[in-house]
């Protein structure tokens, strides 16, 4: 029961100090983070203790606290949580101060000073802090929750600092006229602007739910802000080079505030605008430079940060657009010129540091860290990272110039949440009013006006009621803005745009399913939101709600579907309803086209009008009073009645009048026509379909699209034509490359279109060259059905029997130009999830998979709609034909911040490889069944599946029995954490026994579809309290190799045991790799393997296959051997001396790591005898062993700076840090439970960390020296390491830390490896050899 404390027995809490600097504007460090020795500085104490009045720290004690590690780690976590809290109004949450009471609260710490009223308020009990806080814009932080209220204590000193040290309002500028009095009274109006003003031309913002930060998860970094921190860009430019397409501008337009802000320069009161924006909108929109001050610098230019070479940003917009680092080009001339690319040379004293640490002893050659491989400038865009300095002219224009001048201050579209930008408020004297526009208010400043809203619709309405002329394409000449006071606040206004305008959209009656759909689609690629009030499938006439015109041009104006849209005036079931409807307006639109020339038609569906007819139905429209010329060619505007007719109907069923706004896109579809183009085949798409398709996937520019099935292209083109990057594949190369000169590329440049098409290459998605990594904007696809011929991929059915020719006359088949590639019978369920699950992991946030699928019409021939958990399906249509029919199905990627567990793939079983492609393909089976079904189905959607080793593979489970976070590993549903700590490898509870076997269950982090080893015996946990006893009795069988070639030559460099213990590798320096039965001790039962010319660095088996093994040498050569044939199957030059290497667990690849600290992914598809290296990745730090986590979605690694990586697999993207010890981590080992990670080091000391909540549990300290070598038993229960030094090898329990047994060695033991399935161990150091303890018996 814990014990409740009041406040009268808390114990003081510290003073927080605030300094508030003496703002001299002759000074040119105030306020703007730089040093200044004139400076004076005024201590403000903010004292929130209860013991007594604060007392001022003295110097001694400021000193001493400074230094004082665990203290500044509590304040940095309180101010972090104070930075990072939400703003605006809290009276919605549960026990929180409503507006009013936080107004007085504020007022009341004013007039009363901190202290008092702190005594008045906390100490007297009337409020707790808790609540308080909410008072000064505080939400309380998660990592308080269910805390005490004097963890609050901290927090509220915080905040009662921030607001003492706010500008006061000034009282005399409260409502939106004196907004608008003070924009025309001012002459020097300093704008300080943000990301808001852009964002209504698709620029993403930063800080919003839906901004650029919430969406680079992905990316793997601790903070999203780090993609601009100046020192990740010169360690890895790729991440921000990943991001560049998202932010860089693609448009010379201008919003409207872009055109406020000029025509303030008009009007001669713009003094400066400071923009913290980089998309230089700015000076496309008129303001002159010598008014701009660009605070975070901008893509206008581009600068080596090698050699300071300065280019054009429109150099590497390509580039850019492109997510590719952009290299300096006269780097790249230098090194051309002299010869030196791919040279090794000295490192410069002003390079990168080493990263070879003193305590590195693997590796035999020194002199390698003097070396570095010579390569060409990355090329920065001139935007201000973290970690730079400002321009100059922002610090010398604010201070020697603006600050005395200024007369207005407008905040437009910032949070204020960067400094030293967000500092500008608080610099300029205080009695100059300030407002402020955005659409969420900000707590830490106190604006004299708040109008909060979209800052367009703000800035028209402000110029509106100053009687300014601010004329944009985005502002609507009828728009009518409200304005609202907030409740609470005597100076905040919302802005809000009344109730949309209605318009009548003209689809074409054909395609009727995909009509709404691609309508809403275009919305979304806009950025607009459009309702559809009337939408009948059956009539091409719809009626749906806009904003403004604006945006009704935008988006039918794409629209393929559409013939025209026109702003709604009326409409009836008569024509008297329709003239009822039209004159009761109270505001009539045509008033204003009173003397403009003009069309009047009637547009009658499915009736017939004469022409008598139709001139008395214009001519009732007498009085809307059009005086302009009539003009049937080029009128200034058109206006039609439409009339809906059933067939055979007397009188139409439905009438409509409007005014055309815009043609919709149909003219594209004769300009892509099929019969017009240059390369085509019996399966290309044709071009209405391909381009709705595209407008589906929300094409546009500088978005990257991939079709995976891309035949001629017709989807790729389709996506160009709307302004994206595409790539495709296909299974036949042949198609892709076609003959003639023509192919998929020609079609790119018959259209010229070239520059969209990236590349073309020969894949399918079980054979997908691509990195596992989420970087597809869209997939568009229509996979072959297998009614023509059976489905295929990529494979053989007779693999491994010798069938499959891979030399012919001596030359690998493969890189013959008849080659064609085998293919074996594939499941078209199969094939659909296989498409689902790529398109989970290679989506981007938001993505769109537009998939084609078959269907039919009788139950019997319906085939289920697929779905995944982490794709949303946004719309099914149906293209019906004469006997069957076919849909396009849409799937939205759930962004990772709306999911509990993070993307994983979630297969399908794999029906078997054997078997006919009738027999595997549902489709076709059904289809010949029902060859003469005529009748429509309903789709129907698929069950969700997941598979489990341990479970019937062809069963349904529902997908709560088994989540998955993003690590891979099983997932508890039964709640979250109170902690927020950084995501863990847990494990789920194990089983007695696996169901219907008594074999050892696997490890609920092991993947689930990996292969599953040969079973062994089921063995029990020894208790930690009985193990010493048992163990004891184990007896040691020694392995001596005759081949030592003098006194320890033959140290043993690394031990391995086989997946299932049967066999024991050692590799050793004087270059042998021997395979042992650790049944029988002689050499004559074992294997020498044989090929590699240096020391053995590194041995390791296939976790999916008991005979196959991998090997590292100093020969700078990695090797693939087969012990049943003791023959090398596969050689990689490494590159450089490899040392350490780990598989992935399902086998298909390792990982190598180089003594140049570079990691070497090597990847052995199944099936297929051909083994790639891919290129190495260099670290930036010195790197020493690497292990997967179970499931091969992560990569852990030891760094000689005391710290663990962990990177997500394959992008070896950052996932997190552990800062495990104060010197180099050697090893690592992490349990096959998945609960504990232990790390040894060169400080002698093995730490133990809890993977569920990645706290440090246990530091094992009885090694005597560095930590060579850590592992768990097979149940994860007990833990060995080996040292360099020490006599003995200390086995402790996992669980608590305790030391439970010390096995002696007799002298050094610098390798352990336990037995994957028995309390065995394996070591070595001895004289003698490689040891087991156990295998020459016992009880274990």
């Amino acid at each position: 029961m814990e014990t409740q404390h009041s406040l009268a027995d808390a114990p003081p809490l510290k003073v927080i100090a605030v300094e508030v600097a003496d703002l001299d504007p002759d000074s040119p460090s105030v306020g703007f983070g730089e040093e200044s020795a004139e400076a004076e500085a005024e201590v403000v104490e903010v004292g929130v203790g209860v013991g007594g009045p604060s007392v001022p720290a003295t110097e001694g004690e400021t000193d001493q606290e400074a230094s004082d590690e665990e203290q500044w780690e509590s304040e940095s976590l309180y101010a972090d949580a104070l930075e990072g809290l939400g703003e605006g109004p809290l009276g919605e949450e549960d026990d929180a101060c409503s507006p009013e009471e936080a107004v007085m609260y504020r007022r009341q710490l004013r007039a009363l000073g901190a202290d008092r009223f702190v005594a008045e308020t906390i100490t007297n009990h009337s409020i707790t802090a808790k609540k308080l806080c909410t008072a000064f814009g505080i939400r309380n932080p998660a990592f308080l929750e269910g805390a005490p209220d004097e963890a609050y204590y901290p927090l509220l000193g915080l905040g009662l600092s921030r607001e003492l040290s706010k500008r006061q309002k000034l009282s005399h500028y409260n409502t939106i006229d004196d907004a608008v009095d003070l924009l025309k009274k001012s002459k020097n109006i300093i704008v300080l602007t943000g990301a808001g003003i852009s964002t209504s031309l698709g620029i993403p913002d930063f800080r919003s739910d839906g901004g650029l930060y919430s969406k680079l998860e992905h990316l793997g970094l601790s903070d999203p802000q780090e993609v601009f921190d100046i020192e990740i860009f010169r360690e890895d430019p790729s991440i921000f080079y990943s991001i560049a397409c998202d932010i860089l501008p693609s448009t010379n337009d201008f919003s409207p505030t872009h055109a406020f802000i000029r025509l303030l320069q008009d009007k001669e009161k713009l003094l400066t605008n400071f923009t913290q924006n980089i998309d230089d909108i700015e000076s496309k929109a008129g303001v002159q430079a010598d008014k701009l001050v660009q605070c975070h610098g901008s893509f206008a230019t581009a600068t080596c940060i090698k050699c300071g070479y300065k280019v054009s940003g429109e150099e590497i917009y390509e580039d850019l657009k492109a997510c590719k680092v952009a290299q300096c080009s006269r780097c790249l001339r230098g090194l051309l010129q002299t010869g030196d690319r791919g040279l090794k040379r000295k490192r410069s004293s002003n390079s990168v540091r080493s990263r070879k640490g003193k305590d590195d002893t693997f590796g035999d050659d020194e002199d390698d860290d003097d070396y570095t491989v010579p390569d060409a400038g990355v090329m920065k865009p001139d935007i201000t990272f973290f970690g730079e300095a400002l321009p100059e002219t922002f610090h010398d224009r604010l201070v020697k110039h603006d600050r005395d001048l200024v007369d207005l201050v407008v905040v437009i579209g910032t949070s204020l949440k960067v400094a030293p930008v967000s500092e500008v408020i608080g610099f300029l004297p205080a009695n100059i009013p300030q407002i402020y526009i955005s659409r969420t208010p900000v707590s830490h400043v106190d604006f004299d006006v708040d109008m909060l809203g979209d800052c367009d619709v703000v800035v028209a309405e402000l110029c509106r009621r100053a009687g300014w002329s601010l004329e944009h394409k985005m502002i609507p000449k009828d728009q009518s803005v409200q304005v609202r006071q907030e409740e609470g606040y005597e100076s905040r206004f919302s802005f809000t745009v009344e109730a949309g305008m209605k318009f009548l959209v003209r689809f074409v009656q054909v395609h009727e399913t995909f009509r709404r759909p691609e309508i809403q689609a275009l919305a979304e690629v806009h950025g607009h939101h459009v309702e559809f009030d009337v939408y009948d499938e059956t009539s091409p006439f719809s009626i749906i709600t806009l904003q403004n015109c604006f945006e009704a041009r935008r988006i039918v104006g794409r629209s393929v579907l559409s013939k025209a849209i026109y702003e709604l005036w009326g409409s009836g079931t008569t024509y008297e309803e329709l003239h009822n409807d039209v004159q009761r307006q109270a505001s009539p639109p045509w008033r204003k086209y009173k003397n403009t020339s003009f069309r009047f038609d009637i547009d009658a569906y499915q009736g017939k009008r004469t022409a008598q007819e139709q001139r008395d139905l214009i001519n009732s429209f007498r009085y809307l009073g059009f005086d302009g010329t009539i003009k049937l060619d080029h009128p200034e505007e058109k206006f039609r009645i439409f009339e809906d007719w059933d067939q055979r109907a007397r009188q139409p069923k439905q009438l409509y009048l409007g005014r055309w706004v815009a043609n919709g896109g149909r003219d594209a579809m004769s300009q892509y026509d099929l019969k017009k183009r240059d390369y085509i085949s019996t399966t290309s798409m044709d071009s209405e379909l391909a381009l709705v398709t595209a407008n589906l996937a929300l094409a546009r520019p500088g978005k990257l699209f991939y079709d995976p099935f891309v035949g001629t292209g017709s989807f790729a083109v389709a996506c160009a034509h709307f302004g994206g990057f595409c790539l495709g594949s296909d299974i036949d190369g042949r198609t892709i490359r076609g003959s003639g000169g023509r192919n998929v590329l020609s079609n790119f440049k018959q259209y010229n279109l070239e520059h969209s098409w990236l590349d073309g290459f020969i894949a399918d998605l079980t054979n997908s060259p691509t990195r596992e990594r989420r970087w597809l904007d869209g997939i568009l696809c229509d996979p072959p059905y297998g009614i023509r011929e059976g489905l295929k991929v990529l494979g053989s059915r007779d693999a491994g029997k010798g069938k499959e020719a891979y030399y012919i006359d001596g030359q690998a088949a493969h890189l013959r130009s008849d080659y064609i590639p085998p293919k074996r019978p594939y499941s078209f369920t199969a094939m659909l999830d296989d498409i689902l699950s790529y398109a989970a992991n290679a989506l981007v946030d938001d993505g769109r998979l537009c998939l084609w699928m078959p269907t039919a019409n009788e139950d019997l021939t319906v085939l289920d709609i697929p779905q995944h958990r982490c794709l949303e399906l946004t719309s099914i249509c149906i293209q019906p034909f004469t006997k069957w029919s076919r849909r396009l199905l849409s799937y939205r990627r759930i962004p990772s911040s709306q999911m509990q567990e993070h993307e994983r793939t979630v297969k399908h079983q794999r029906q078997a490889d054997s078997g006919t492609a009738n027999d595997l393909n549902i489709f076709r089976k059904k289809r010949d069944m029902a060859s003469s079904a005529t009748v429509p189905v309903t789709p129907r959607l698929a069950p969700l599946r997941i598979v489990n080793s341990n479970t019937d593979c062809g069963k349904d489970a529902d997908i709560p029995q088994l989540e998955l976070d993003n690590l891979g590993r099983p997932r508890s549903t039964e709640g979250t954490r109170r902690w927020d700590k950084p995501t863990a490898f847990s494990e789920l509870p194990r089983p007695s026994s696996p169901p219907g076997s008594d074999s050892l269950p696997p490890s609920p982090l092991l993947p689930l579809t990996a292969a599953v080893m040969t079973p062994t015996p089921l063995r029990r946990s020894i208790p930690k309290d009985r193990f010493s006893a048992l163990f004891s009795t184990l007896k040691t069988q020694t392995y001596h190799d005759p081949s030592s070639r003098g006194p320890g030559s033959h140290t043993i460099r690394t031990i391995a045991w086989n997946p299932t213990g049967h066999l024991i590798a050692t590799g050793s320096a004087d270059r042998t790799l021997r395979i042992w039965n650790p049944d029988k001790a002689s050499v004559k039962n074992s294997t020498e393997l044989r090929g590699h010319t240096g020391a053995i660095e590194r041995v390791a088996w296939n976790p999916t296959k008991e005979a196959e093994l991998a090997s590292c040498s100093s020969d700078g050569t990695v090797r693939f051997w087969d012990v049943r044939s003791k023959a090398c199957t596969g050689e990689v030059k490494a590159g450089g001396e490899g040392f350490t290497l780990a598989w992935k667990p399902d086998g298909t690849e390792v990982i190598v790591g180089r003594k140049d600290d570079a990691l070497l992914p090597i990847h052995l598809p199944p099936l297929v005898p051909t083994i790639t290296a891919l290129p190495p990745i260099l670290q930036t730090v010195q790197t020493n062993q690497t292990t997967f986590n179970h499931t091969g979605s992560h990569l852990l690694l030891t760094t000689g700076a005391g710290t663990v990586k962990i990177l997500s697999y394959p992008s070896l993207t950052l996932q997190h840090t552990l800062h495990a010890h104060t010197s180099s981590c050697f090893a690592l080992a992490l349990a096959p439970t998945g609960r504990h990670l232990a790390i040894g080091g060169s400080d002698a000391l093995v730490s133990l960390w809890d993977t569920t909540e990645w706290i440090c549990r246990h530091a094992l300290d009885r090694m005597t020296g560095p930590v060579r070598s850590v592992g768990f038993s097979f149940d994860g229960s007990y833990l060995a390491a080996g040292s360099d030094e020490g006599s003995g090898i200390e086995i402790a329990h996992a669980d608590t830390g305790e030391y439970v047994h010390t096995l002696p060695t007799g002298g050094p033991a610098p390798h352990v490896a336990w037995h994957p399935h028995r309390y065995w161990i394996a070591y070595s150091g001895d004289p003698m050899g490689l040891k087991i303890v156990g295998a020459a018996g016992g009880s274990l």
